[in-house]
């Protein structure tokens, strides 16, 4: 698959998501254990979205239901969160190592 970015420029999704730095996510859409955050959220989004039109008619519980996917991105993004401040972290204890005496 092609992804156009101007008139004379093609390249692939895969090229795309490592020019961007986005994750590639393994299991994408499939029924995995996910984090309790992301479950809680797409919970409240998809009753939500039930109760007024069910604009976007999420189903969870099977590969590839657009709920699994929804889940399997919040995952990516909590996983993301939780990598970038357990760094910072990190960092954090290194400069506190600092002997400056």
């Amino acid at each position: 698959m092609k992804l156009v970015m101007d008139k004379e420029t093609l390249i692939t999704l895969e090229e795309y998501r490592a020019a961007h730095n986005l994750p590639k996510i393994e299991n994408y859409g499939m029924s995995v254990e996910h984090n309790p955050k992301s479950k809680e959220i797409y919970d409240f989004i998809s009753e939500v979205d039930f109760v007024n039109g069910d604009a976007f008619c999420f189903k969870c519980g099977g590969d590839g239901d657009n709920g699994e996917m929804f889940m399997s991105l919040l995952d990516e993004y909590f996983k993301q969160k939780e990598c970038k401040l357990a760094k910072e972290s990190d960092e954090n204890e290194e400069i506190n190592d600092i002997d400056l005496d």
